[in-house]
């Protein structure tokens, strides 16, 4: 009995200790300490549907929520409408993109237009696009999302909004990530990422979460991608997303230091 009580004594105390060192590991990041409005705009489609309910739009802000506190930042829906032109449910960067920001762009919010499918012949399979560092802008600036993506492209879309790189882009780290300050997304706590654009996101994962495939670079060392990167373009139903540590500081800090803090 007394061998019982003192591992549950101890089983006790280790999970204080690891409730008080989760915002132990954030101590020493920046602090936004705002919340920034949200402006959902939804493209309806041909026969006037919405295709999303506002409640799933919610929950993803909820998701996203929890990924930015570390940072004191935080999103809250501001407004939603309709646009009843369902032109745009199918929607270009070269062309339609410019056209909805002219007509439909909030300023002082975070612009959200909410299509069926992006056409954008040199990146297929695309799930959003946004406007690079678009915190810092407020005439123009804006994030689209297909919706059937929402919750996992949220997260992804605002850090390029906040001024974050792809985990694989440029497409030349090395796995051990030697090079990491000048290739990849010059942030050395992500994992070296060998995903191409145009790669099915569920492509190489295994329900565990875990990235399967062999892909080795140019010194013939493999590659092992945080697929729950959130800034990666891996998706698997079921896999949580999340930020590293110097993600959420140079989010934090893009914000900060950027031109104007009137949001």
């Amino acid at each position: 009995m007394k061998k019982l009580s003192t591992a549950l004594i101890l089983l006790l105390w280790g999970v204080v200790l690891n409730a008080q060192s989760y915002p132990r590991q954030y101590a020493s990041l920046p602090q936004i300490n705002r919340t920034f409005s949200v402006a959902i705009h939804i493209v309806v489609d041909s026969l006037g549907n919405t295709g999303i309910e506002q409640a799933d739009i919610q929950d993803a802000i909820n998701n996203t929520n929890q990924l930015f506190a570390p940072v004191g930042a935080d999103f809250e829906l501001c407004s939603l409408d309709t646009l009843p032109n369902y032109r745009y449910d199918t929607l270009s960067r070269q062309r339609e993109f410019i056209e909805i920001q002219s007509k439909f762009h909030q300023a002082h919010r975070i612009n959200i237009y909410l299509v069926s499918l992006i056409s954008d012949p040199f990146i297929p399979d695309d799930w959003g696009f946004t406007t690079p560092g678009g915190i810092n802008l407020y005439n123009t600036g804006a994030i689209v999302i297909e919706k059937e993506f929402l919750n996992r492209a949220l997260p992804h879309e605002l850090g390029h909004f906040f001024g974050l790189l792809n985990t694989y882009e440029n497409g030349n780290e090395l796995a051990d990530g030697s090079n990491c300050a000048t290739a990849g997304d010059r942030i050395c706590d992500t994992a070296a990422d060998p995903y191409r654009e145009g790669t099915p996101p569920e492509s190489g994962i295994n329900e565990e979460c875990i990235f399967i495939r062999e892909v080795e670079d140019a010194n013939g060392d493999q590659y092992m991608p945080d697929v729950c990167n959130a800034m990666s373009r891996y998706f698997r139903e079921g896999c949580s997303v999340d930020f590293s540590h110097e993600q959420l500081k140079r989010m934090a800090e893009n914000y900060l230091n950027g031109p104007k803090l009137m949001w």
